[in-house]
């Protein structure tokens, strides 16, 4: 089970387990408690905005990458890619910040 259909990475199964179960998982729990991820709104992706974010969430929860070559956006060959592209992303929001209230 993963936090968001675009983050590949779990710890657990749904097999057998309850929803109550599967969101006190760690990767849920790490995930929950550094919600928002930014406090600009424009930035709410812990994937493309806060690459960084997900890194911890990854490495502090143990969740492992759901298809082969996953891990590449966040440890490999996609990493530094992703993020340039959350730092030009960053500087571009920054201008039009929308602040959590």
């Amino acid at each position: 089970m993963s936090p968001c259909a675009f983050v590949h990475f779990a710890v657990d199964t749904i097999h057998g387990k309850s929803l109550i179960e599967i969101l006190h998982n760690p990767i849920f729990k790490a995930y929950q408690e550094r919600q928002p991820f930014s406090d600009n709104m424009l930035r709410p992706c812990a994937l493309i905005d806060v690459p960084e974010a997900l890194r911890e969430i990854v490495n502090e929860s143990g969740a492992s990458p759901t298809h082969e070559g996953d891990d590449s956006v966040l440890y490999g060959d996609y990493a530094a890619a992703m993020d340039q592209i959350a730092a030009t992303w960053r500087a571009k929001a920054n201008q039009k910040e929308v602040n959590v209230k």
